[in-house]
C-alpha cells in the first residue's frame, strides 16, 4: 500500500512538472496579452521576435548576454520591409511600432547581429500573417 502511494505521488508530481515546461510555437497565443506570432534565431536561446497585429508592433527580445544584438527582419506582401533591432543587451525586450496596411500580410524572422553587422543566424521565417487580424496563411 505504501509503495503505491509513493508511486502515485511521484507520477502526479511528474505530471505537474510537465505542465510547467515552456512551449514555443509559431502560432498565435490565444490567451496572451500579446496575440503574437513568434520566431527564434538559429541559436534558439539567443533571442526571438514577435508580431502583434493589434497595434502593428514587432518585439525583438535579447535573451543572452553575449554582445550580440537581436534583429527582427520583416517584409510585407505589398513591398514594405524593415528591421526592429535590439542592441540594448541581454534580458531586454524592445518594441517597434509601425503603421502597416490592415489589408496586407507580414512575414518576420529573428536574426543575430554583431555591432551593426548585416543580420545573420536567422531562424525560420514565420508564415505570412494577416496584419489586420493576425491569422496565418
Amino acid at each position: 500500500m505504501i509503495k503505491r502511494r509513493r508511486i502515485g505521488a511521484a507520477a502526479a508530481a511528474l505530471g505537474m512538472a510537465a505542465l510547467a515546461l515552456p512551449v514555443y510555437t509559431a502560432a498565435p497565443a490565444a490567451a496572451s496579452s500579446w496575440p503574437i506570432w513568434e520566431v527564434r534565431t538559429t541559436d534558439k536561446w539567443a533571442g526571438y521576435g514577435k508580431f502583434d497585429h493589434d497595434g502593428d508592433r514587432i518585439l525583438a527580445a535579447d535573451q543572452d548576454v553575449d554582445g550580440r544584438s537581436i534583429v527582427v527582419v520583416w517584409k510585407t506582401d505589398y513591398g514594405r520591409s524593415g528591421t526592429c533591432k535590439n542592441s540594448q543587451g541581454g534580458g531586454v525586450e524592445k518594441v517597434c511600432n509601425y503603421n502597416l496596411s490592415e489589408q496586407g500580410r507580414i512575414q518576420i524572422k529573428a536574426c543575430l547581429s554583431n555591432n551593426g553587422s548585416a543580420p545573420y543566424g536567422c531562424g525560420k521565417p514565420s508564415n505570412w500573417v494577416s496584419i489586420g487580424d493576425g491569422t496565418g496563411y
